[in-house]
């Protein structure tokens, strides 16, 4: 079975995990990434996404195309957050992001981002024992 990706483009960290599931669900972990292009900087005194921000956002998406052509990823699923639902130029950025990328990036609201992360919270927790109240 081919690897998918996921790739989390947030305010400040934009991360890659390459990853591959067994029938019954089960996740290999192949490859992480994490890069700091802080698309935020500025932000909060201009409302926009700086030029020099969305250059730095397209050369590590650039370096996370490399990479999932390299390992032959058959599915990739992006998605942004934070300062991409209130930039006032995010549509603009995003285009280039994408274009950078090769592949769609979606924006998705702050309620399903806590849901992701509640999920993924939950998953990485390993029972230890039996506790009763």
């Amino acid at each position: 079975m081919s690897p998918s990706a996921v790739l989390d483009l947030g305010t400040n960290t934009f991360r890659l995990l390459i990853f591959r599931s067994n029938p019954a669900r089960k996740l290999t972990r192949l490859r992480v990434e994490r890069h700091t292009p802080r698309m935020g900087e500025g932000a909060a005194e201009s409302g926009r996404i700086s030029p020099a921000s969305c250059k730095r956002g397209e050369t590590v998406l650039r370096q996370y195309d490399a990479i999932l052509r390299k390992e032959r990823v058959a599915e990739v699923r992006a998605v942004a957050t934070g300062i991409f639902r209130v930039a006032k130029n995010a549509g603009a950025v995003l285009q280039r992001l994408s274009r950078a990328l090769s592949h769609p990036i979606r924006v998705i609201s702050g309620k399903e981002e806590g849901r992701y992360t509640l999920s993924g919270r939950a998953r990485s927790v390993r029972p230890v024992g039996l506790l009763l109240l």
